[in-house]
């Protein structure tokens, strides 16, 4: 988890005075936690696929705060939103065990139907699951990568059922994008704690708010984040327009 005491901000290497406090220490959370479980519901996840699937959908939404919507999105010959999120555990968890295995894998299709489903605002994550590469998308690699670069901090897990370099790399392209992990994995066994360990990061989020200094407003600067988790340094950097009177949010996991 980050210490939010060690959390130090900057603009264009002026320190600026900051408050860091985890996510979910307030009720309710300063900031709405969103999170989409993209499933592969594909032919070929029939059996050990989807049963994995299944399992890590439930991991997750019993490791997920309360305070986390959760939505559910299928890809098969055409991405279907099944579940807006929702902090309503029980009727996810039906919807999950009611899937079936059929059809083909729109995977791009999917992953951009949970960017829009999710906004532009919060924490938002999306975890997604697959067996196979896109077929069937209407939108392209180079779509989605950009819509998740540009998505303003939304994040994407991806766990990949098989370890081929063909069906990996494009995955790859999308959590880089999107600052998230990619697990390659041919046992389905492998899915839950690759779902836990995405409630976990939504669980320790934190919230940094620095307020902007006079001389810096109106300016592009690139600001930068630095904490310590455990002992281990987390770093990250944005180039941002500053208006006057205005503060910055980041959040950290």
């Amino acid at each position: 988890s980050i210490d939010p005491t060690s959390v130090h901000i900057s603009a264009d290497g002026t320190s600026l005075a900051a408050t860091a406090t985890a996510i979910g220490a307030t009720a309710p959370p300063q900031v709405m936690r969103s999170a989409m479980l993209v499933v592969d519901i594909s032919g070929s996840m029939q059996g050990a696929g989807l049963d994995g699937a299944k399992q890590a959908a439930a991991a997750f939404l019993s490791a997920v705060p309360a305070d986390v919507r959760v939505g559910l999105i299928t890809v098969s010959t055409t991405a279907s939103l099944i579940t807006a999120p929702t902090t309503d555990r029980t009727l996810v968890r039906d919807r999950v065990a009611a899937l079936q295995a059929t059809g083909n894998t729109a995977l791009y299709d999917g992953t951009l139907l949970a960017l829009q489903t999710l906004g532009a605002t919060g924490s938002r994550t999306i975890v997604l699951l697959t067996d196979g590469h896109d077929e069937g998308s209407k939108s392209s690699l180079p779509d989605v990568v950009s819509a998740l670069h540009n998505s303003h901090g939304a994040v994407l897990d991806a766990v990949s059922f098989g370890t081929a370099s063909a069906q990996v790399a494009p995955l790859r392209e999308m959590t880089t994008a999107a600052g998230g992990r990619i697990l390659a994995t041919t046992q389905a066994g492998d899915f839950a704690a690759a779902f836990r360990q995405a409630a976990q990061d939504i669980a320790t989020e934190v919230l940094v708010t620095a307020t902007v200094p006079p001389a810096l407003a109106g300016r592009s600067v690139t600001v930068r984040v630095t904490a310590l988790a455990g002992k281990t340094t987390i770093t990250d950097t944005a180039f941002l327009p500053l208006a006057a009177n205005c503060s910055i949010t980041a959040n950290l996991f």
